[in-house]
Protein backbone atom coordinates (compact mmCIF):
# COMPACT_ATOMS: atom_id res chain seq x y z
CA UNK A 1 0.00 0.00 0.00
CA UNK A 2 1.34 3.41 -0.74
CA UNK A 3 1.68 5.87 1.90
CA UNK A 4 -0.55 8.92 1.34
CA UNK A 5 -0.57 12.99 1.79
CA UNK A 6 -2.18 14.37 4.79
CA UNK A 7 -2.72 17.69 3.20
CA UNK A 8 0.03 19.35 5.57
CA UNK A 9 2.99 18.20 3.66
CA UNK A 10 3.07 16.96 -0.25
CA UNK A 11 4.82 13.80 -0.90
CA UNK A 12 7.02 13.48 -4.16
CA UNK A 13 5.09 11.07 -6.49
CA UNK A 14 1.37 13.02 -5.85
CA UNK A 15 -0.07 14.47 -8.93
CA UNK A 16 0.25 17.52 -9.48
CA UNK A 17 -2.67 19.59 -10.44
CA UNK A 18 -0.60 22.57 -12.80
CA UNK A 19 1.76 21.60 -15.65
CA UNK A 20 4.27 24.44 -16.75
CA UNK A 21 4.57 25.64 -19.64
CA UNK A 22 7.20 27.15 -21.98
CA UNK A 23 7.68 27.19 -25.76
CA UNK A 24 11.32 28.77 -26.58
CA UNK A 25 10.04 29.67 -30.13
CA UNK A 26 8.17 32.01 -28.46
CA UNK A 27 10.50 33.61 -26.37
CA UNK A 28 12.25 34.46 -29.82
CA UNK A 29 9.25 35.80 -31.05
CA UNK A 30 9.26 37.75 -28.15
CA UNK A 31 12.68 39.20 -28.46
CA UNK A 32 12.45 40.75 -31.90
CA UNK A 33 9.24 42.38 -30.21
CA UNK A 34 10.60 43.92 -27.41
CA UNK A 35 13.73 44.74 -25.86
CA UNK A 36 14.53 42.52 -22.72
CA UNK A 37 14.37 43.61 -19.17
CA UNK A 38 12.06 46.57 -19.96
CA UNK A 39 7.96 46.79 -19.12
CA UNK A 40 7.16 46.49 -22.20
CA UNK A 41 8.83 43.22 -22.20
CA UNK A 42 7.66 41.40 -19.21
CA UNK A 43 3.67 42.72 -20.06
CA UNK A 44 3.97 41.11 -23.85
CA UNK A 45 5.60 38.00 -21.50
CA UNK A 46 2.86 37.67 -19.66
CA UNK A 47 0.12 38.06 -21.77
CA UNK A 48 1.87 36.13 -25.04
CA UNK A 49 2.21 33.00 -22.78
CA UNK A 50 -1.34 33.22 -20.78
CA UNK A 51 -2.56 33.29 -25.03
CA UNK A 52 -0.62 29.82 -26.00
CA UNK A 53 -0.74 28.19 -22.54
CA UNK A 54 -4.54 28.21 -23.72
CA UNK A 55 -4.34 27.40 -26.71
CA UNK A 56 -4.23 30.31 -28.93
CA UNK A 57 -0.97 31.50 -29.50
CA UNK A 58 -0.12 35.18 -30.75
CA UNK A 59 2.30 33.78 -33.40
CA UNK A 60 0.68 30.45 -34.39
CA UNK A 61 0.44 32.08 -37.78
CA UNK A 62 4.28 32.20 -38.31
CA UNK A 63 5.47 29.48 -36.01
CA UNK A 64 6.39 26.30 -37.29
CA UNK A 65 6.31 24.01 -34.27
CA UNK A 66 2.38 25.72 -34.27
CA UNK A 67 1.99 24.28 -37.54
CA UNK A 68 3.31 21.10 -36.48
CA UNK A 69 1.24 20.79 -33.21
CA UNK A 70 -1.97 21.41 -34.63
CA UNK A 71 -1.77 18.59 -37.24
CA UNK A 72 -1.91 16.17 -34.98
CA UNK A 73 -4.97 17.05 -32.76
CA UNK A 74 -8.59 18.75 -33.69
CA UNK A 75 -8.75 22.61 -32.94
CA UNK A 76 -11.64 23.73 -31.15
CA UNK A 77 -13.00 26.89 -31.69
CA UNK A 78 -13.92 29.78 -29.46
CA UNK A 79 -17.13 31.17 -29.72
CA UNK A 80 -16.46 34.71 -27.53
CA UNK A 81 -13.20 35.74 -30.04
Amino acid sequence: MRPRGNGLTTLHDEKQEERGFFCIKLVQFLNTEAEMGTEEYKRLWDERFSAAKSGSCFYRNRCPIYERTVKDRPVQLSLFT
